[in-house]
């Protein structure tokens, strides 16, 4: 329905005499009793003695009403009417009514009209005169041009009458009539074989036709059979659908139950606030009525010293009041300076470390004083020959601090304060230990992935807390000689008031190290920070891709995955992508940790449904990474379906940018352009950076990621298989000698559409030589013995792009055969990338990492460690002093 066919019919309606008002807004929505109304009235108006029912409760009722007016219609006014339109009671409906209405209207202008003429005639009786008068003159010209030409045919007469005269006399041909006749017949003839041809091709043509329709009724019958088949046919994605229908229900069932026990901590929280609210409340009466109680009493103090005649003696000089001289000659020092530490903010194995004094044994081993009985115990002053235990900088030696000189060791500090607890402490070697090695002219730093010692886990904290000390003495007025430190903060010291290294105010005064550049000094991203931490400025880089199969159940041991055997040191970054990954996402990250030790931390880890991305960095280097940024892009045609797809996480370290993007494209033998389709996708819908500079501008594209970063990774579960017969693959890997795999690789559809340009553009692959990574059975180095016999294939790569040649090394490129629990094989990957200093407006996370995965993790590495101890020392026939 238009506007034009409603404003029509609306004029029509009211033109003709409606009594209701019809507008837009009546035909918005299905009206049926508005149309029954306006057709009973149309019919009424064609023939008043016309009677047809106008109930139209029922359904059975409108559509005898659409049929009786739709006959009516036909019969009296010859309109055939869409029934259908009709009982839809809406625009349609307008559209048909409108045609009644234009047919009644038309004939109301005709009656009008015929009204209007016999007004004309009773007004103008000389009209017909008028008229006969131009028909007379009509008449007369027609009558003098006809006399003309009779005029003329009289005149031919004469010549034409011998003429005729001598057609008559001439005898008949015989010869050309029957020739004539023998045209006529022939023709005739061939009329009636063209007739007889096509009475004969309609004949075969009926047959065609009848063939014809029982082949389409065939196959419309196999069309059905097909159909009802299909019908009982369970789809191939309901089982995945079923999954995680039940993977909602169960993360459901876990945010109810948080959401219930946040609720319930709230309320607790508000309860407990409230609670400290009324203590401040009454502490801050009690604080009231104890100055008020200090003032009175001061006040009769004075009193009864104007009153009383006894003379108070005092030194010469000296500006103490009477309150004063009431205190002790010799305060006691209330100042606990023992330092603790807080085994919720570190991961090491021990309660608490104390400095004590010590005195070295016959045994070679140093104990700590038993009984602290009075404070007169200690010694204050240069002639104190006892030295507090120092602990030792992490990285150093203790043989270090025993070549110094005493001059660069602190006093101790006066202990009077100290209580008469007995503290004890871990014993210690006298003797000097060997050095540790702390060399930066290696690539990569040594692997140390074990527990800290207990003194070197404490370091920062007590540095921290002598720090906290020194302030609160400073604002006491107290010389730092009565303090105690440890030999680094001695050394750091500079001045009276401050343990921090000291600035010159030549450097101050340059201020090219406040400008955002990488040629200024001071400059946290600066070249010669990088210098000191990377001399060949390159980066260790670990990657690691798996397909778990959603696998509950996770290995027992992650050594191969993350720290194999014939790597000789530890990386700096490990980054691990994981395909379909399992239900605990937070066990596998603790299990990650608790493999690499407590020199790692998370620095970030995101999920895209079961694609999991998780990043380990050296926490020394944690400080030099910027912010991290992570996106999401999924491939399914339901968004909601999280099972294909990517995941990326990018972040800048000094003045490098990284990107590392795991993904999962379309299985199948031959999805290949699917998964191309997936690559397309991926590279432009992923949405990095976000916040982060881009450190080559110039060099990035809108349309593709991957020209955003320095360094790009891209791995995962692509799902590229080998074009080649099972049995054959087998009989190929069957003859490889030492790793050699391109017998293999030239059936590798990943390796030819890199080839061909269309996937992949700009990233290159180390070297395989290794044995394809998929199908295999669980547990097992067979490869898939199924009913479906899939044919072994390099689904699972790593795939390396950079902006400058060179910057990436492959050093190694294998897969990790020990690892069987799922039916895809781990692959990794070991890499060197360059780096180059950064400037300072890169947003920097001030060392941001997942604390409670680091707890986590070194509480479970630490149990361990403790359980294979207190097994030795079972199984041991040696005994020994703890």
């Amino acid at each position: 329905m238009s506007f034009r066919d409603m404003r029509n019919f609306t004029e029509s309606m009211r033109v003709l005499g409606y009594h209701r008002l019809i507008s837009m807004e009546s035909f918005r929505t299905p009206n049926f009793p508005l149309v029954a109304d306006i057709l009973l009235w149309l019919v009424k108006r064609f023939n008043p003695q016309m009677c047809i029912p106008a109930d139209v409760a029922k359904e059975s009722q409108r559509i005898a009403l659409i049929r009786a007016v739709a006959q009516f219609m036909a019969d009296e006014a010859h309109i055939l009417l869409n029934k259908r339109h009709l009982y839809q009671a809406d625009g349609k409906a307008v559209t048909e009514m409108l045609r009644i209405t234009t047919l009644l209207r038309s004939a109301l202008k005709m009656a009008q009209a015929a009204l209007d003429e016999d007004e004309d005639e009773s007004n103008l009786h000389l009209s017909p005169l008028i008229s006969d008068l131009k028909a007379a003159r009509e008449l007369e010209a027609e009558v003098r041009s006809t006399a003309a030409s009779l005029c003329d045919l009289v005149g031919e007469e004469v010549d034409l009458r011998a003429q005729r005269a001598a057609a008559i006399a001439r005898p008949l041909q015989i010869n050309e009539a029957e020739k004539a006749l023998n045209a006529g017949i022939k023709e005739i003839s061939e009329d009636v074989k063209k007739t007889e041809g096509m009475l004969s091709n309609f004949g075969s043509d009926m047959r065609n036709l009848d063939s014809k329709i029982e082949k389409k009724r065939q196959e419309l019958e196999r069309n059905r059979r097909k159909y009802k088949t299909l019908l009982t046919v369970r789809p191939t994605y309901m089982d995945e659908y079923e999954q995680l229908e039940e993977e909602l229900q169960y993360h459901y069932n876990i945010y109810v139950e948080k959401q219930r026990n946040l609720c319930y901590l709230e309320s607790q929280l508000a309860e407990r606030k409230n609670q400290y609210q009324e203590m401040q409340r009454k502490e801050d009466i009690h604080r009231m009525k104890l100055h008020k109680l200090t003032e009175d009493k001061r006040s009769l103090l004075s009193d009864s010293y104007e009153s009383s005649d006894t003379e108070v003696a005092e030194d010469k000089g000296s500006d103490r009041d009477p309150e004063d001289l009431r205190r002790p000659s010799n305060p006691q020092p209330t100042q606990d300076y023992f330092i603790r530490s807080d085994p919720a903010e570190t991961g090491s194995s021990t309660e608490s470390l104390q400095e004590d004094r010590a005195a070295p044994t016959s045994g070679g081993f140093v104990f700590k004083d038993t009984v602290l009985k009075n404070e007169q115990d200690f010694a204050v002053g240069p002639a104190a020959t006892t030295k507090p235990m120092v602990f030792r900088y992490r990285g150093g030696s203790l043989s270090e601090y025993e070549r110094r000189p005493n001059s660069q060791e602190s006093n101790p500090i006066d202990l009077s304060g100290r209580s008469g607890k007995v503290h004890l402490s871990p014993v210690q070697p006298t003797g000097p230990l060997p050095v540790l090695e702390r060399s930066f002219a290696s690539a990569t730093s040594r692997a140390a992935n074990r527990i800290d010692k207990d003194c070197v886990d404490y370091c920062e904290l007590a540095r921290e807390k002598l720090g906290e000390q020194l302030n609160r003495n400073n604002r006491d007025s107290r010389p730092l000689e009565n303090m105690v430190s440890d030999s680094a903060s001695v050394n750091s010291m500079r001045s009276n008031y401050s343990v921090l290294r000291p600035i010159i105010p030549q450097d101050t005064r340059n201020r090219s190290f406040l400008e955002s550049s990488v040629l200024g000094s001071g400059a946290l991203l600066e070249a010669e920070e990088l210098d000191r931490h990377f001399p060949n400025r390159r980066v260790g880089i670990h990657v690691a891709t798996w397909n778990m199969q959603g696998e509950k159940g996770l290995p027992a041991n992650l050594d191969d995955l993350l720290l194999p055997t014939d790597s000789g040191c530890a990386q700096e970054f490990y980054v691990i992508g994981v395909q379909e990954g399992c239900r605990n996402r937070r066990e596998w990250e603790v299990r990650l940790q608790k493999t690499l030790g407590p020199h790692y931390v998370m620095l970030h880890s995101a999920s895209h449904g079961v694609l999991y991305l998780t990043i380990f960095v050296r926490r020394d280097l944690v400080w030099f990474c910027s912010e991290v940024e992570h996106a999401t892009v999924t491939t399914r045609i339901l968004p909601q379906i999280k099972t294909k797809g990517a995941l990326g996480i990018g972040f800048t370290f000094f003045g490098t940018s990284f990107l590392f993007i795991t993904s999962h494209f379309t299985s199948g033998d031959d999805k290949v352009y699917a998964r191309i389709q997936n690559y397309n996708k991926i590279i432009k819908a992923l949405a990095l950076p976000k916040d982060l500079p881009d450190t080559s501008p110039n060099h990035s594209t809108a349309s593709d990621v991957t020209t955003r970063y320095d360094e790009v990774f891209w791995f995962g579960d692509f799902n590229f298989r080998l074009s080649k017969d099972r049995k054959d693959v087998e009989a190929i890997v069957k003859r490889t000698v030492d790793g050699d795999m391109d017998p293999l690789l030239e059936h590798d559809q990943l390796s030819k559409e890199m080839k061909d340009g269309s996937i992949f553009k700009g990233f290159q692959e180390a070297e395989i030589h290794f044995l394809p990574t998929y199908k295999f059975d669980m547990g097992c180095d067979v490869y898939d013995t199924s009913s479906k016999q899939r044919t072994p294939s390099y689904t699972d790569r790593i795939l390396f792009r950079s902006r400058q040649a060179e910057d990436i090394t492959a050093v190694k490129y294998t897969s990790c055969s020990n690892i069987k629990t799922s039916d895809h094989r781990p692959v990794i990957g070991v890499f060197q990338v360059k780096l180059k200093p950064g400037r300072d407006n890169i947003p920097l996370a001030p060392g941001q990492f997942d604390r409670s995965v680091y707890l986590e993790g070194i509480r479970r590495r630490i149990t361990s460690e403790l359980k294979k101890a207190m097994k030795n020392q079972n199984n041991s026939t040696i005994c020994f002093l703890s």
